[in-house]
Order: structure tokens, then C-alpha cells, then sequence
């Protein structure tokens, strides 16, 4: 994900250091040659999506049984950590649950800052001098804007589950939740 966002990054840049016509003739560039660099951005936001697209098959299943397994292993640390243990029990048991949570805040957090690195090429792209820029040069800034609308994402459970920082909260929520639950069972 690290590669993903260093590419979207440099597509930003890219894209903002488009001028077509501008005042300053040192940056000047022609209609067509601004029609190209945009064009070529647009590809590389195709191959971004695309890889984008791989990895998310790749580790799809993966993912699923990755968050099964933390939300449950966060539940029964929780609960764990409620019994009466020796001191040696109730700090490997801490750790446990703090590694568990870290994982999974870890993938959360990556996630969410693909998903508003990939907002910014949308931003970068308005920044492009499209105003002055030819039909063609509008219509691929136009293009990049649309595709940018759907942001990249990392799912789970076939796309039910989106791996953001709000995610970990409702994760949290409903480990918390099955908590109370095994806890009034157990007394």
C-alpha cells in the first residue's frame, strides 16, 4: 500500500505541475503537449487502479480471515483479562490484545490514508490550468476527476467490510459488544 500511495503521489505532482498557456512563458507548454502529459497521467491512474485492483484479489481472503480472527482474538483477550490471573497471565494477556489491536489499527490506518491519498489525484487534477487549456485538455482533466470520484479501497468479506479508521472504531464497538455478551454468560 506504501508503493500505492507513493505512485498516487507523484501522479499529483504531475498533474500540478501542468500549466497550458499561462502568463509565464519560462512554463509555457504547448495545447498538445499538455493534452499528452494529462493523458499520460490518465494511464498511470489506470495502472494504479489496476494494481490496486491485484492486490485486492491477491490478499482478499487473507483480509477475511484476518479480521475474523482479530475481532474474535480481541474478545477473548478482553475476556481473558477480566479473570482472576497471576501477573505473568495478566501481562501476556495485555500484550496479546495490544498486538491485536495494533495489527489491525496498522491495516486500518494504511488503508484509510490510500483511500485519501487516491482523493487527491482529483484535487491535484483540478489544479490543473484546464481553463485555459484546449477542449481535449478539459476533457481528459474531466476524465481523471471521474474516475477519482470512486476512491481506492481495501475491503473484506467481499467488499462488505471497508478497512478504515472507522472500521477499527466499529470493530472496537462490536468486540466490546460480544464482550458484554460472553461476560453476562460466563456469571
Amino acid at each position: 500500500m506504501t508503493m500505492m500511495k507513493t505512485q498516487i503521489n507523484i501522479l499529483c505532482l504531475s498533474l500540478c505541475s501542468i500549466k497550458c498557456d499561462s502568463m509565464d512563458t519560462r512554463s509555457q507548454i504547448s495545447q498538445q503537449e499538455a493534452y499528452d502529459l494529462v493523458v499520460d497521467c490518465l494511464q498511470d491512474h489506470q495502472k494504479i487502479n489496476r494494481l490496486a485492483d491485484i492486490i485486492q484479489m491477491t490478499f482478499s481472503t487473507l483480509l477475511d480471515i484476518q479480521l475474523t480472527i482479530n475481532t474474535l482474538s480481541v474478545v477473548i483477550a478482553a475476556f481473558r483479562l477480566t479473570k482472576s490471573l497471576s501477573v505473568i497471565e495478566y501481562v501476556e494477556s495485555f500484550a496479546f490484545f495490544c498486538t491485536v489491536v495494533a495489527q489491525l489499527a496498522f491495516i486500518c490506518w494504511k488503508s484509510s490514508d490510500l483511500i485519501y491519498a487516491s482523493t487527491d489525484i482529483g484535487k491535484a487534477a483540478y489544479e490543473v490550468d484546464w481553463i485555459n487549456g484546449s477542449e481535449k485538455v478539459r476533457s481528459a482533466v474531466k476524465m481523471i476527476t471521474i474516475r477519482t470520484q470512486k476512491p481506492l479501497k481495501l475491503t473484506a468479506l467481499r467488499g462488505l467490510v471497508m478497512f478504515d479508521l472507522e472500521t477499527l472504531v466499529d470493530i472496537m464497538r462490536l468486540s466490546y459488544t460480544c464482550f458484554t455478551v460472553v461476560k453476562s454468560l460466563d456469571t
